[in-house]
C-alpha cells in the first residue's frame, strides 16, 4: 500500500473499512478488529502519508488524498475504540 498513490491509498482504506464495517455489524468483533488495527498500522507508519510514486504534490487530487486520509484515520481510531468497548 505504501507505493500506491496518494487517491491509490485512499481507495484501499476505504475498502478495508467497507469491509471490517460489514464484519462489525455483523457482530464479528474479532475479525473486524483485525482489519481495524491493520489500518490503524498502516496510519502509525509515517509512511501513510509519505510520496513515494513520484506525484505532483501541488495538484489539488493528491492534496485531496492527503486530507481524506487524515479524516479516515481520525475516523479509524473511532471505530477500534468502540470495538474495543464491545
Amino acid at each position: 500500500m505504501f507505493k500506491c498513490s496518494a487517491v491509490e491509498r485512499v481507495e484501499r482504506v476505504l475498502a478495508l473499512k467497507a469491509i471490517s464495517n460489514k464484519l462489525f455489524g455483523a457482530q464479528k468483533f474479532y475479525k473486524a478488529a483485525k482489519i481495524y488495527i491493520r489500518i490503524f498500522e498502516f496510519f502509525k507508519s509515517k509512511d501513510s502519508k509519505g510520496n513515494y510514486s513520484k506525484e505532483d504534490t501541488t495538484v489539488p487530487a493528491f492534496l485531496e488524498a492527503i486530507g481524506k486520509l487524515k479524516e479516515l484515520e481520525k475516523t479509524n481510531l473511532t471505530n477500534l475504540a468502540v470495538i474495543n468497548l464491545k
